[in-house]
């Protein structure tokens, strides 16, 4: 599937989020341009920009973080997940454009149907980041809960959340292709508070 096919569904979520419009531009723009797709799916990310990447993810909601992770556990999920997901959205963005190509025809209920759509999609996904950070919850005590890592974490600083990340990476070691899962991770630990995570 075309990637612009799902331009509309993922300026939709962006927007869903809550994520500032320059963030949703830049994904619009990602998604847009083969050649920089090309660029960031060959390049292993540095420590350095999965810490500026969890920091980023500090600005926004828990329950947001979640979905975030649901959706970047999708690289590891069965292909036919993926593409049902896919194929909503792209039902979606279809009835959009003939949304927009024939506007005196209201669509208010269909809209609102796939919005109930969506949530259900927004509800999994959550859930997916929920059951995978509950799955590897013991290893992170493990490497996380000790005094001088929380004493680290009384004020989140790039230099803490950098410490932070590099703890998590290491205990989950991910493949290359997902291992932003770990700055994902990281910020939800941060959100939540390491304390009250320890606990």
């Amino acid at each position: 599937m075309p990637f612009k096919d799902i331009l509309v569904p993922t300026w939709l979520l962006c927007n869903r989020l809550g994520l500032e419009v320059n963030g949703c531009r830049d994904i619009y723009h990602f998604l847009s341009k083969p050649r920089e797709r090309e660029k960031m799916t060959a390049k292993e990310l540095t420590i350095e920009e999965l810490t500026t990447e969890a920091m980023k993810l500090l600005t926004i909601g828990i329950e947001e973080l979640y979905v975030v992770l649901g959706y970047q556990l999708l690289g590891s999920s069965r292909p036919a997940r993926v593409a049902g997901i896919i194929s909503y959205q792209t039902a979606l963005k279809k009835v959009i454009e003939t949304q927009d190509m024939y506007e005196a025809l209201s669509f208010g209920t269909n809209l609102a149907e796939w919005g109930r759509g969506f949530e259900l999609m927004y509800e999994e996904l959550k859930q997916d980041g929920t059951r995978f950070l509950d799955s590897v919850r013991d290893d992170l005590r493990n490497g996380l809960c000790n005094e001088e890592i929380l004493a680290l974490a009384d004020e989140i600083t790039a230099s803490t959340m950098q410490i932070i990340v590099l703890i998590v990476a290491a205990i989950l070691r991910m493949p290359m292709q997902i291992e932003s899962v770990s700055a994902t991770v990281a910020a939800i630990l941060c959100k939540l508070g390491l304390k009250n995570f320890c606990r």
